[in-house]
């Protein structure tokens, strides 16, 4: 039986679905046969929902919750890749991608300006290609 959350008078109903993602607890809140997710969704995600014959609440971010959105979504997708089968790694790292992309452009930078770096990065410090696992380090005696 779904747990049930009293807001006001009203009882909400809670999914057995909750997400953990590195430390952050996202629910799933259904109520009256609507399903409440309050979280970043890609552009075309309204006019699926509507293809389907549903209707769905959206809003506008201002610029500030914009990038803490994309922050919260940036873990969501990487928790994802975390757990997906290899089968289906491919597409969880395409959303990965798609919202590092949306975070260099709404932040003023290139994905190109960021690859740079990372180039340099590996010259400097090397990339992961060595599988290296770093156990301890301390003073030489």
């Amino acid at each position: 039986m779904p747990r049930r959350l009293m807001v006001g008078h009203q009882p909400l109903e809670l999914s057995t679905v909750v997400r953990i993602h590195a430390g952050q607890q996202s629910c799933i809140i259904r109520k009256m046969g609507k399903v409440f997710y309050n979280k970043l969704v890609r552009d075309k995600i309204p006019e699926i929902i509507e293809s389907n014959s549903d209707v769905c609440k959206t809003r506008i971010l201002d610029d500030e919750e914009f990038q803490i959105e994309l922050n919260k979504k940036l873990v969501e997708e990487a928790n994802e890749v975390l757990n997906s089968p290899k089968e289906k790694l491919s597409d969880e790292l395409a959303d990965v991608l798609e919202i590092i992309n949306t975070l260099a452009d709404s932040n003023g930078l290139t994905v190109k300006e960021i690859e740079e770096i990372r180039k340099n990065k590996k010259e400097k410090r090397g990339g992961f290609d060595k599988k290296l696992f770093l156990e301890w380090s301390g003073p030489k005696i």
